[in-house]
């Protein structure tokens, strides 16, 4: 039984009652139930999951036989449980028990091993900075055994997946995934029943040339897998399989009136089964409870939806259909697929594709030998119709053995001649109002039965703007769910130093293509941020009121960057061999240049392609060799060897690696864990101003903001040792170690104990030993892992982040619907990665030595050399990795947090402009300010070292506090008052920080200054110029060389 509805106070949008989680959307922002604006960022989960587990595309062992030979009505030949990952259970063997009785799980449910769980991969994402997850479920994976079997403990693993997303607290939309149609014609998500329900044979779609087929590349014959070309994947959707199935799939009942299937026509079967498999999962994951709205934010419409021919104008001018427009390797035109697929022999275009774009190389025959793609009667295994092995009737009027479309006389096979070449067009026919809207208010009323205040995840075809959705459907909870890649990065494989503006080339913004070229760095990140913009304004289209967010469910950048050098031997070029192993620099630099895209003005939220759990140098993320993983396996794993060899010899051989990755941050097969003991310190106040501060509760356990600090000191004396000490949710139990009888209270000690019950997690209890886990495995980190606002107090502008000095900067224009009426206010939330601006003694302890240079899986920062300050800093000799255990503050607050209680006396300072601004008001709240802790100190540590080095620059009166628990900066503000009845203008106020990676003779901790001033403690370099007078100083005369620098990037080319 559903909730009683009620109306959100952010949207018109149906809702139960009010909950602090829910997410609206509206005023082309997210918000959440303080009014503030949300910024998602995070993964696609992941790109493994496209394929069952154990499977990559290169492999051909059961590929054709575990669909097609199944005699297990469950269907368990294919299974997807263990994607994206497996859950934790030390005391795993594939079995529950229940009332007694052991349950036997399918192999992917439980790992022993931490390192491959759930816990281990959410834990690594929370800590990047993460707040959303695409998750990737393909229909394949939920009906592979037939029409109507579901595979239900596959939808029982999945809930318990995402119940580990909540409990790390994760926002969560599902994406019903699908690319080229299914993974047996050369991509992912249908399953392979649905091609056979289409008269078409899979075992022959490679001989024909009709689909691209991973593990039977380049033929079947002598298959090389390895050799697929990068992104040659994406032509399938120029091949015929890819263009009837969606056809048929879409405007069935248009274009093949023929083809019926217990007597429904093919599009109405396949799309009933389709939205009901997917609808048996929305009904379970709310039948588990607490997962909805809670978690579950929304559902993606079907991923990357494709055209086929459906409202395509004219066949014989297309040389495939709309949406298939890559050129590379063969290129059959419409009428040369049609006859390929009937066993013709073909002359085909041969195409590659350069740095400066696609280009026509050649030409090659094709030639099948009579096979076709289409199943004969005999290979149908279909008595009177009825399907013997599916169970399906099909009618009479569908002759199996030829191609549907001569079958509906739209070509002739005797000819090789279209007979109708305009039998797709219609001039008052469009694909995204007469095909693809439809079935999605279809999905929609489905999704919405078991999940009614769903956000619903808009996404038309790549590149193509919406169409206008009426407001009836959408109920005020919707967004555009648009996908965006550097297309020329993509493809090559390389950052070039040149870009072209695709997006502007498609919507016709160029007169002439040479206009779209971007020559130079600045130009190329201009372009991008303007294409993005572009796609964000797309949301207009759907509703002009209310106006919708955007967010880019997709975007990435290769890892396998040219061919493969930063991987080393093997996998690079022999020429190259060892010499760019480990450096990613132009992976930083490409990515970089995408994610900067998201911020600027556009503040959009975003999900990066992606994160998959199996990533490996050679087959990448198992995919078709796509390789754009933000994280690998194979490279954690190389690290940790590498470490392991170096800590054995620096301990002479004894086994003992206290800083290895190994033995103090992972779990040994046995379950023990190595444990560093000290006795309780007292709190210490840190100097420079700065206090520690206990924050009060929160007055809601929201799922993204239940931050806790709890003091290191336990009455009986023992030590909690939390598992993630940036936690914003701990889902991991904390231990609890008591002193060893016989050690010296007063010195670090460390002992090797091993577990006699559940193994616990790895402990990573400093920030070095968080920070190692953090790049451990880590590609482009710099790129990805960087701060932006989580939550804003009004609108976010101007945000940038410069990669390479460490320097994020923020505008927040604020006025008084910023506030919700009562007294009370929260604050502007901005992540702050570790990676990013750690201390140089974290750095130390982590690495063995000061910041790993860019390319190596750190970020790329300015050293710093001096020593450190105070005692219990924690370092030690350089090369030493072993971490201090002081207890380190939580949080740093200063100044203290005020309360403006009188809404006539305005903040200052403050620049004032107009605005029509209308924003609803929703409630704020302040954590108290406790400064009693800041006065205890111990004698012998007077000041405790931040883990971060950083200085914080913002407009006077505004006042900052550092959670090192969460990485968030929170900057609170004042916000005008209200207009009198007589005045017409609403006052809106200017905010302004800058925060920088600490540099001089300071170190280690937090400084916070007015923007203008200058740091204390004899640190000359002058931090807080002003936005203002920084412009200032960009607009100088520019000389000669400015405006080559402009126009090509030569300072680049010449390595300065």
């Amino acid at each position: 039984m559903l909730p009683s509805l009620s109306i959100s106070t952010a949207t018109t949008s149906p809702k139960p009652s009010p909950h602090p989680y829910l997410l609206h959307t509206a005023r082309s922002s997210f918000k959440d139930s303080n009014n503030r604006t949300i910024i998602l960022r995070g993964v696609n989960l992941g790109g493994s999951s496209k394929l069952p587990y154990g499977r990559s595309s290169h492999e051909t062992e059961g590929f054709w036989e575990d669909v097609e030979d199944e005699d297990d009505e469950d269907g368990q030949n294919v299974s997807y449980i263990g994607r994206p990952f497996s859950l934790w259970d030390p005391d795993s063997s594939n079995g529950e028990v229940e009332d007694g009785l052991k349950k036997e799980r399918r192999e992917g449910w439980y790992t022993s091993n931490w390192n491959e769980s759930a816990d281990c991969h959410l834990t690594r994402l929370r800590d990047w900075g993460f707040n959303l997850i695409r998750y990737v479920v393909t229909w394949e994976a939920l009906e592979h055994a037939g029409p109507g079997k579901y595979d239900y403990e596959f939808i029982e693993y999945t809930i318990e997946v995402l119940k580990k997303c909540k409990e790390y607290g994760f926002r969560v939309y599902i994406d019903p995934h699908q690319d080229i149609w299914s993974r047996f014609s050369g991509g992912s998500g249908a399953p392979y029943w649905t091609l056979k329900a289409c008269g078409l044979n899979p075992r022959n779609f490679s001989q024909t040339a009709t689909a691209i087929l991973h593990h039977e590349y380049p033929n079947t014959e002598s298959p090389d897998p390895a050799s697929l070309p990068a992104m040659l994947w994406s032509t399938g959707y120029g091949r015929l399989v890819a263009q009837t199935m969606f056809t048929l799939f879409w405007g069935g009942k248009t274009y093949a009136p023929k083809c019926i299937i217990d007597d429904m026509n093919i599009q109405d079967w396949l799309q009933q089964h389709y939205i009901d498999a997917f609808g048996i999962l929305a009904d379970k994951i709310l039948e588990a409870g607490g997962l909805v709205d809670e978690c579950i934010i929304g559902w993606d419409s079907l991923n990357e939806p494709f055209a086929g021919y459906c409202a395509l104008a004219d066949l014989e001018n297309g040389s495939t259909s709309h949406g298939a427009s890559l050129k590379k390797g063969i290129q059959p035109t419409i009428i040369q697929n049609l006859c390929l697929g009937m066993g013709m022999k073909q002359v085909v275009e041969h195409w590659d594709f350069g740095s400066f774009g696609p280009k026509r190389d050649g030409e090659v025959e094709i030639d099948p030998k009579g096979v076709k793609a289409w199943m004969t009667l005999e290979e149908a295994d279909e008595v009177g119709g009825v399907s013997t092995k599916w169970g399906w009737k099909r009618h009479a009027d569908w002759e199996l053995g030829t191609c549907v479309w001569a079958l509906h006389g739209v070509w002739s096979p005797e000819t090789s001649q279209f007979l109708n070449p305009a039998y797709f067009s219609s001039p008052t026919s469009s694909f995204l109002q007469d095909f693809w809207l439809p079935h999605f208010k279809t999905f929609v009323s489905r999704i919405r039965s078991s999940h009614p205040n769903c956000i619903l995840f808009v996404q038309p075809p790549v590149f193509e703007p919406p169409p206008p959705i009426d407001e009836s459907i959408l109920q005020g909870r919707a967004c555009l769910s648009t996908h965006y890649y550097d297309g020329l990065t993509l493809v090559t494989r390389h950052w070039n130093w040149f870009n072209a503006d695709a997006l502007g080339v498609i919507r016709g913004k160029y007169r002439w293509t040479w206009q779209a070229v971007k020559i130079g760095s600045s130009a190329i990140r201009k372009s991008l941020q303007d294409q993005l913009s572009i796609l964000k304004s797309d949301a207009t289209l759907i509703s002009s009121c209310p106006r919708y967010p955007t967010v880019i469910g997709e975007i990435g950048t290769p890892m396998d960057m040219d061919s493969k050098r930063s991987y080393g031997t093997p996998y690079s070029d022999p020429k190259d061999g060892d010499k760019y192993k480990n450096d990613y620099s132009n992976q930083v630099k490409a990515l970089d240049a995408s994610l900067n895209a998201l911020d600027g003005d556009n503040g959009l939220s975003a999900a990066i392609w992606s994160y998959a759990p199996g990533n490996d140098h050679l087959w990448g993320d198992g995919w078709n060799l796509e390789d754009l993983s933000i994280w690998c396996k194979e490279e954690e794993e190389k690290k940790e060897e590498e470490e392991v060899e170096t800590m054995v010899e620096e301990e002479g051989g004894n086994g003992t690696m206290m800083g290895s990755s190994s033995a103090n941050l992972l779990l040994d097969e046995q379950g023990r864990v190595e444990v560093r003991i000290m006795p309780p310190t007292p709190s210490s106040s840190c100097k420079r101003r700065m206090r520690k501060m206990t924050p009060s509760p929160s007055p809601s356990p929201s799922p993204l903001n239940m931050s806790s600090t709890t003091s290191l000191a336990l009455d009986d004396g023992s030590v909690p040792i939390p598992p993630n000490p940036f936690a914003t949710t701990t889902s991991l139990p904390i231990l609890s170690v008591k002193p060893h009888p016989t050690v010296d209270n007063n010195n670090l000690t460390n002992i090797t104990s091993t577990a006699t019950t559940k193994p616990t997690p790895p402990l990573l209890t400093t920030p070095s030993s968080r920070l190692k886990f953090l790049t451990s495995g880590a590609r482009a980190l710099e790129a990805f892992c960087r701060p932006y606002p989580i939550a804003t107090v009004g609108k976010p502008s101007n945000v940038s982040f410069d990669v390479d000095q460490g320097v994020f900067k923020m505008t927040v224009y604020a006025s008084a619907n910023d506030r919700d009426g009562r007294d009370q206010v929260v604050p502007t939330e901005i992540f702050v990665p570790l990676v990013q601006f750690a201390s140089e003694d974290v750095w130390r302890e982590s690495s063995g030595g000061g910041r790993r240079k860019s390319g190596d899986g750190a970020a790329k920062v300015t050293k710093t050399t001096a020593a450190g300050e105070g005692d219990g800093s924690g370092s030690t000799s350089s090369g030493s990795i072993t971490p201090a255990m002081t207890p380190l503050p939580s949080s740093y607050h200063y100044p203290p947090p005020r309360i403006n209680m009188d809404d006539s006396i305005p903040p200052t300072p403050q620049s004032i402009i107009s605005t029509a601004a209308t924003l609803a008001s929703l409630s704020p709240i302040l954590p108290t300010t406790n400064t009693s802790s800041a006065t205890a100190s111990s004698s012998k540590n007077e000041q405790l070292p931040s883990p971060m080095n950083l200085i914080i620059e913002c407009t006077a009166d505004t006042s900052v506090e550092v959670d090192m628990d969460r990485q968030v900066v929170k900057w609170y503000y004042d916000l005008p008052p209200r207009p009198s009845d007589d005045d017409d203008e609403m006052v809106v106020v200017e905010y302004q920080i800058v925060i920088r990676r600490g540099k001089g003779k300071v170190k280690s901790g937090v400084r916070v200054v007015e923007i203008g001033k200058k740091v204390a403690d004899g640190d000359e370099e002058k931090v807080g110029q002003s936005m203002e007078e920084e412009d200032d100083d960009d607009e100088r005369t520019p000389t000669c060389w400015d405006y080559i620098e402009r126009c090509c990037n030569w300072r680049a080319w010449l390595g300065w």
